[in-house]
């Protein structure tokens, strides 16, 4: 079940623990417009679409959703990690992974305390520093 343009726009809202009058100040249109995009009684136009996902400082592939969900098309691009497009920020990633790699031995530490993981946001792992001791490969989920 796809998600309707006032279900995105609330469930932010509540993230952003913005009440609708804050959210209608800060996107300059009223209240109770705001109220019938939620509810669904009015269409909301690709620019208001547009100023409420700036409002609430949605990531660009929510805002995406969101234009879908209001019946327009995709703004802003959206690529696969594996992409061929990505390779340089792939290779950008694992420079900066390798070049923080700890020294050989340290005494006293344990090799947990060395790792560091770059996570996503529900937590996977999408790139982690080698370490002393441990082989990684670039592994995109």
């Amino acid at each position: 079940m796809t998600a309707t343009f006032g279900d995105i726009i609330r469930e932010w809202r509540a993230v952003r623990r913005f009440s609708q009058l804050h959210l209608s100040l800060e996107a300059n249109t009223s209240a109770r417009h705001l109220s019938f995009l939620e509810s669904g009684r009015a269409n909301p136009s690709r620019a208001m679409v547009l100023k409420l996902a700036e409002a609430l400082a949605m990531p660009k592939g929510v805002a995406n959703q969101a234009l879908s969900a209001a019946g327009f098309a995709n703004t802003f691009p959206s690529l696969p990690m594996n992409a061929d497009a990505l390779s340089p920020v792939r290779d950008a990633i694992a420079l900066m992974l390798a070049n923080h790699d700890p020294p050989a031995r340290r005494r006293g530490r344990s090799q947990l305390e060395y790792s560091q993981r770059k996570q996503r946001r529900h937590g996977a792992v999408c790139r982690s520093r080698r370490g002393p001791n441990h082989k990684s490969r670039w592994r995109p989920n």
